[in-house]
């Protein structure tokens, strides 16, 4: 019985030491250079000759028991431009099953790398050549779909580059045709790459653009499919704005659907109250630059370009100003060509915020006397219409009555707009808004406007209709009927 013991505790000490051993064979075995240039070589030429590019590897380090070290990896495009370039790339492997083909991956660290996706005149994406060109290699009748997941891949010190040779330039300061970006660092966790979807979570991804629009942190969770791409949880810090995202989604029925994107691919975004501020918003929309403004902003946003609602729609800006709307709009991204609809539930200002606008090189904004007299401006309703011919309808609440409108605002050829409709005016004060507390009290009246404006100050056309009552002189006079034109100095009519 005690030799049976001694003989399984000899083999037991023989089979561990085999197993031992084999790791730390190989491990030395692996460290022969010439060992490692005949690994190189049959990698990377096994590897460039599927892909149909060049790959180099300058060389492979493997270290107890499971981390593999790659310097100086190369991928060469379709162009022999660079697609990526890594001076260090450090990995660790947790498990192999071939037979399944599933890989993990532990803790990927890449230390300044470069990657270029470079769209050529032929209008082709590098990226997406070798995508193609990968999935349409070797024999498909009986291919099985792998799956392959990395715990973390630590990006250090990155260079980023998207640039579109096709494309024209781009008339906002950061150019989407040619998106240079450097000191790139970020995490990614639980990246994994199924048959039908991609999947990873994003942590501290920062960067600056060629531009100079600077992103200094960025947090998300995504998901890729072949027909939807969905982000939730985005949190982006810019150098002066704050952007809270609860979702945002893209769905479209087939690829195919991408080819006409306004039309096909429904989009989806939920934005949590979250602060704009100009001097971010400068690289992508013509705004004045140096100018020094913020909005804070919520709201759902849904449909396709073409078909796009927006609902709780929430807006913040300055001291006074606030908005509550919902909105459709039918015929983007052709604006003069869209019809619209905005019901605004609620909105508060004061010409106050618009008088503390600062323009670089044109100082504050200016604003007619008259609309500070009005106080704190409130209003409800809509507007309908196209940009070129639209109707308000609603009511305007102010520190000197209440208006009621509804109006048709047409542009025509002499950049002025033709101003068409119905205005009531319930007690007005005339006193406070002219300034002649002697002269006037309040008015009410029911008209017809039908005229043109160029702006606030410089306007002519016909009125018609009653007035209710107005008070001259301390003299209530009450149902006058009026008739006649006028511009902003003269009255030419009867009243």
């Amino acid at each position: 019985m005690v030799k049976n013991i001694k003989k399984s505790l000899k083999y037991f000490v023989i089979i561990a030491g085999i197993i031992f051993m084999f790791p730390t064979m190989l491990y030395l075995v692996l460290q022969i250079p010439s060992v490692q240039t005949g690994i190189v070589k049959r990698m990377t030429g096994y590897l460039s000759g599927k892909l149909g590019t060049t790959i180099t590897i300058g060389r492979i380090e493997y270290r107890f028991f499971n981390k593999l070290d790659f310097k100086d990896l190369l991928i060469k495009d379709n162009n022999n431009d660079t697609l990526v370039y890594s001076g260090e790339v450090n990995a660790g492997i947790r498990s192999i099953d071939l037979r399944n083909k599933y890989f993990s991956l532990g803790r990927i660290n890449l230390r300044n790398p470069v990657v270029n996706l470079i769209t050529d005149s032929t209008g082709t994406m590098n990226l997406t050549w070798l995508l193609n060109h990968l999935n349409s290699s070797g024999d498909t009748t009986n291919r099985k779909s792998s799956n392959f997941h990395i715990e973390q891949v630590d990006v250090n010190n990155a260079r980023f580059m998207l640039l579109n040779r096709k494309g024209a330039k781009s008339a906002s300061r950061l150019d989407f045709n040619d998106i240079r970006l450097s000191g790139l660092n970020g995490m990614i966790e639980d990246l994994g790459f199924g048959s039908d979807s991609t999947t990873f979570n994003l942590y501290n991804l920062s960067f600056r653009d060629a531009s100079g629009f600077t992103l200094r942190r960025l947090d998300t969770r995504v998901k890729l499919s072949k027909q939807d791409i969905l982000v939730k949880s985005l949190v982006m810090l810019c150098d002066s704005s704050i952007i809270n995202i609860n979702r945002i989604g893209l769905k479209a029925d087939s690829g195919a659907s991408f080819k006409d994107f306004t039309k096909n691919v429904k989009l989806f975004i939920d934005i949590k109250n979250s602060l704009f501020h100009t001097s971010d918003l400068e690289y992508f929309i013509p705004i004045p630059r140096g100018m020094s403004e913020s909005v804070w902003f919520s709201g759902r946003i849904e449909g396709t370009v073409s078909e796009l609602r927006g609902r709780d729609i929430n807006l913040k800006f300055g001291k006074y100003t606030a908005l509550d709307c919902d909105f459709d709009l039918s015929g983007l991204p052709r604006l003069e060509n869209t019809y619209l609809f905005i019901g605004v539930n609620s909105l508060r200002t004061n010409a106050i915020d618009a008088g503390n606008i600062n323009i670089p090189g044109k100082g504050y904004l200016r604003v007619p006397d008259v609309l500070y007299r009005l106080g704190n401006i409130q209003f409800n309703g809509n507007f309908t219409g196209f940009t070129t011919d639209f109707v308000t309808y609603g009511e305007f609440k102010t520190a000197i009555g209440t208006i009621r409108t509804d109006i048709s605002l047409r542009p025509d050829e002499s950049k002025s707009y033709k101003v068409k409709g119905l205005l009531n005016c319930n007690e007005i004060n005339l006193a406070e808004l002219t300034g002649n507390e002697d002269l006037f009290g309040k008015l009410t009246i029911h008209a017809n406007v039908d005229g043109s404006a160029t702006s606030l100050k410089k306007f002519e056309g016909n009125l018609t209709g009653k007035i209710d009552s107005i008070e001259i002189n301390k003299y209530d006079y009450r149902n006058i009927d009026l008739s006649g034109s006028f511009t902003e100095k003269t009255w030419d009519g009867n009243i």
